[in-house]
């Protein structure tokens, strides 16, 4: 209803229209009761054909318009709502999007998908028929008027049944708010039971999963059902007393204008037109109690979405480097998770020159990929600072610090797109040699020679369905895209067969060659060999960092091999 409003004053104009509209369609509505008190009045009373013609033709053009005013609201009503609408739901997939990580992720995947949802829910609200019962509920006062001008005491009866009809309403909506807040938890829970069953298929069927899940499916399900069972019963013993006061409205409006018309106080044309003006007058009221549910769940969607729109974003606009030339320093770095007192790591002093290389190790949990998440940008570190090139990377526009990035994420995912779309995910603008040239370095040549698609192949559910290695590929081809100064990996060769862990290692021969800077997370005696730094994060609370001998070649020093051979056993 919020959203409503605030739409109603966004465009004033179109508003002002609507009101008008709205009361040009009320007045033709008064058309079809005085044609039933004139023709009881006059013209049975005197029987003159040229006045039920003129009394018919006239009401038939009062409909006709009537009928156009209707469409003619509905246009301005559609045209008022729908790019607030189209905005409204770009602005929430925007910040869902550009929220920032570590507040992303206390939402579970349920919570995102019903937060969304809610969009629609919003969207319902605003729909033609519901804001037309909206604007007609003020002008049903104007019936009453004229069932007043007709007799006080009709219209008293009226407003008695309009009064009583908007407590129930607001009695049965009150109500079901909670019930319609638990609907919306128990849905966000069984949309995350079903987000299981789609991404961990193969899980589910490999260690017998599905009773569990089915238990869970169950009891949310069934959990839910009650509750919408219990929300439309509600809602239809709100219809069906709804009804019952309109019956009694006619019974009382007949009974008390009988009495009237014995009396010599009302005609009976002007009894019969009464009653269908008091009608007319309970129907926008009843039609809105109708919509109580739709409204109810439109606020509680509201209310969601603008605490989700109030989470943190991430940093669109902020400095930058015409050329970045690879140096990262760390001063004092920490990091631990909100709400948690426990640092995962502290006290993280170093510099890396361009062209050097740093190799992390480090048992599970450590905060080996929790380190690289925080140099992507997608974390922001509990004390001291990450600078790159000497500038703060908390002053940096995050869009920017990613494209001087080469990154594989430890666990390679994708979006929904052809494999050439998500190569060039982070550079739109790579040229077709470029594109080759990743592709031919990352070693997936031989596997877009054997598919019936190629580069046109769409990947879907973040590439789940191919193998491990080929999405590791896939990964390092998007890294190369950007041709960033900084390359970071977190198990680039996790997945791969014999002829990919060579490929990766001889390109990150050629990067060092080339002065790349490099931060890799790997136990492989390989890239130990070639780091400048070896940073342990098994040691704590602060990682133990050795520097290799100068002028030692490609061997790292006795302090680098030791950890290195203990962390790879």
């Amino acid at each position: 209803m919020r959203e409503l409003f605030r739409r109603f004053f966004a465009h004033p104009g179109l508003t002002l229209q609507l009101i008008i509209t709205t009361f040009v369609i009320a007045l033709l509505g008064l058309a079809t009761s005085l044609f039933v008190i004139q023709v009881l009045n006059r013209f049975i009373s005197h029987g003159v054909n040229s006045t039920l013609t003129s009394l018919a033709v006239g009401t038939l053009i009062a409909v006709v318009f009537e009928l156009s005013f209707r469409s003619l609201r509905r246009r301005l009503i559609v045209a008022q709502n729908r790019d607030d609408s189209d905005r409204l739901s770009e602005a929430a997939f925007s910040v869902l999007l550009q929220t920032q990580q570590s507040a992303l992720d206390r939402v579970s995947f349920g919570q995102r998908h019903e937060i969304l949802r809610g969009v629609d829910s919003i969207r319902a609200v605003t729909m033609p028929q519901n804001v037309a019962a909206l604007l007609d509920f003020p002008f049903a006062l104007l019936f009453v008027f004229v069932l007043w001008l007709l007799s006080p005491v009709l219209a008293f009866i009226s407003v008695a049944a309009m009064g009583l009809s908007l407590l129930m309403a607001m009695v049965v909506q009150m109500g079901g708010r909670r019930g319609i807040k638990q609907a919306q938890e128990v849905a966000a829970e069984r949309a995350g039971i079903l987000g299981s069953a789609v991404s961990a298929a193969e899980t589910i069927r490999a260690f017998n999963g599905a009773n569990f899940l089915s238990r869970g499916w169950g009891e949310s399900d069934s959990m839910l059902a009650r509750l919408r069972n219990r929300l439309f019963s509600s809602r239809d013993a709100l219809q069906s007393r709804m009804g019952m006061v309109g019956s009694l409205q006619t019974v009382a409006i007949v009974s008390v204008g009988a009495l009237q018309v014995v009396n010599g106080d009302l005609t009976v044309g002007a009894m019969i037109g009464a009653n269908i003006l008091a009608g007319r007058a309970l129907m926008p009221l009843t039609r809105l109690s109708q919509m109580g549910e739709t409204f109810a769940t439109a606020k509680q969607a509201g209310d969601i979405l603008r605490e989700f729109m109030k989470m943190p974003l991430e940093r669109i606009k902020g400095s930058g480097l015409k050329q970045y030339a690879g140096r990262v320093e760390l001063q004092e770095l920490a990091f631990s998770y909100p709400g948690s007192s426990i640092q995962l790591f502290e006290s993280v002093n170093l510099t890396l020159e361009p062209g050097k290389t740093l190799a992390v190790v480090g048992p599970n949990g450590s905060g080996k990929t929790t380190f690289v998440r925080m140099l992507v940008g997608l974390l922001e570190p509990a004390k001291g600072q990450i600078l790159v090139d000497n500038l703060d990377l908390r002053q940096i526009a995050l869009p920017w610090w990613r494209m001087q990035l080469s990154y594989i994420p430890q666990e390679p995912l994708f979006v929904t797109g052809t494999i050439e779309e998500n190569i060039a995910l982070a550079n739109p603008k790579i040229t077709p040699e470029r594109l080759n040239e990743v592709i031919r370095i990352a070693g997936l040549r031989p596997f877009l020679d054997s598919s019936q698609d190629g580069l046109s192949m769409v990947i879907r559910e973040g590439g789940r369905h191919l193998a491990l290695g080929i999405r590791r590929r896939l990964a390092l081809a998007r890294a190369l895209a950007t041709g960033g100064n900084l390359f970071i990996a977190d198990e680039p060769t996790e997945g791969l067969d014999g002829e990919g862990r060579r490929a990766v290692y001889a390109l990150f021969q050629q990067l060092r060659g080339e002065g790349k800077t490099i931060i890799v997370i790997s136990h492989d005696q390989e890239f130990l060999k070639i780091a400048d730094y070896l940073m342990d994060l098994g040691v704590k609370p602060t990682p133990g960092i050795q520097a290799r001998q100068s002028g030692s070649g490609t061997e790292p020093n006795k302090g680098v091999a030791a950890v290195a051979q203990k962390r790879a056993e």
